[in-house]
């Protein structure tokens, strides 16, 4: 058997699109495999990118805000409370344009799971879907399988097995 199989499923909850491998296909290690319907995950990239511009622009206008107060302070036009309120927008802003950052880094992570990859080289040995199935987290597609990684799995009488070190040498016939 070989020691190494790889079940190919996908993170997310999509439409296959396309599968570009049937089995018995050789394939290299980051070769699509398969494409799933992105268009939602895109839409959500979208909407996290206009969020983050706008917390930008916020951002933006809180720091002009509290340099305009802070000059006025100086002078003493303004009470501590108004300068503290500007800060305090200062901060928030910054808080929320981070936010709205971290919310574009996870759409972008979402959306790259529409394309799934080979993890390794090997050859596919069983296609379990195909387009226009949805695919769910954890749900087998396609089974990988390297040719490269062989070993001898043989069932052994446990009276035998016991005799048995790391090491020994047995002949076999196949």
């Amino acid at each position: 058997k070989a020691s190494s199989r790889t079940v190919v499923s996908s993170k997310i909850l999509a439409t296959i699109n396309e599968i570009r491998v049937v089995a018995g296909d050789q394939v290299e290690k980051d070769q699509i495999l398969i494409r799933l319907d992105d268009k939602e995950y895109q839409s959500r990239l979208d909407q996290a990118k206009r969020t983050l511009d706008a917390a930008t622009a916020n951002r933006e206008q809180a720091e002009k805000q509290y340099q305009r107060i802070e000059s006025l302070s100086r002078q003493n036009a303004i009470s501590r409370s108004e300068f503290d309120a500007a800060s305090r927008d200062v901060q928030v802003t910054i808080a929320e344009e981070a936010r709205a950052r971290q919310a574009v880094t996870e759409a972008e992570v979402l959306l790259s799971y529409t394309t799934i990859k080979a993890a390794k080289a090997g050859r596919i040995v069983d296609r379990l879907a195909e387009p226009g199935d949805i695919s769910q987290p954890g749900v087998p597609i396609l089974v990988l399988y390297d040719a490269t990684s062989l070993r001898l799995e043989a069932p052994v009488m446990e009276n035998l097995a016991v005799m048995l070190r790391p090491g020994d040498q047995l002949t076999v016939f196949v």
